[in-house]
């Protein structure tokens, strides 16, 4: 399974897609960039303004033209917002509020079909998105079947969410077209 992510706002949105990302790599999905044709998205939206509500709107219709056969996972202020407008848009599977946060890799996994084979754990063997257990160890990870391609401490593969109006900023991870 693909897994891409797409992050538009603040620092903290990045980081939570960074904390996600660990989550899915423990559970074994590969992370491309978007424009790859992932199985599924991760969307962390803004809701800062009415132009940061429009463009979430606009890279989530966006992501189902290219891959209308993925699945597209929001999450994120916007999500909080107004999850019944999110929802409504064609190819939106999930939608997870700031309430959620814990519950995003675990139903994402569940919904993949992936969550019933593999524990997953946070680098440092906690079981970060909510689960009441606890601690296991430190630097314990169980992941079952293939291994992932990216560890933890390697540079994230997040990519920022695609400029609808094709404007670049030079970085190379952006969407320039």
């Amino acid at each position: 399974m693909k897994i891409a992510f797409l992050t538009l706002g603040c620092k903290l949105n990045y980081a939570e897609t960074s904390t996600y990302e660990r989550g899915f790599v423990a559970a074994g999905l590969e992370v491309v960039q978007w424009e790859d044709k992932a199985d599924v998205y991760l969307v962390n939206t803004c809701s800062v303004t009415e132009r940061a509500e429009k463009k979430c709107r606009n890279v989530i219709r966006k992501v189902h033209r290219v891959s209308p056969e993925a699945r597209i996972v929001v999450t994120g202020c916007y999500a909080q917002l107004r999850r019944e407008e999110l929802e409504a848009i064609e190819g939106v599977a999930l939608v997870f509020g700031a309430a959620d946060k814990t519950r995003v890799v675990p139903d994402t996994l569940a919904l993949l079909g992936v969550g019933s084979r593999r524990e997953v754990l946070s680098p440092a063997g906690e079981r970060p998105f909510g689960s009441a257990q606890g601690p296991v160890g430190e630097r314990s990870r169980t992941t079952v079947g293939e291994r992932p391609r990216t560890t933890v401490g390697e540079r994230s593969r997040t990519t920022r969410a695609p400029k609808p109006s094709g404007e670049s900023t030079g970085s190379s991870r952006e969407y320039t077209g």
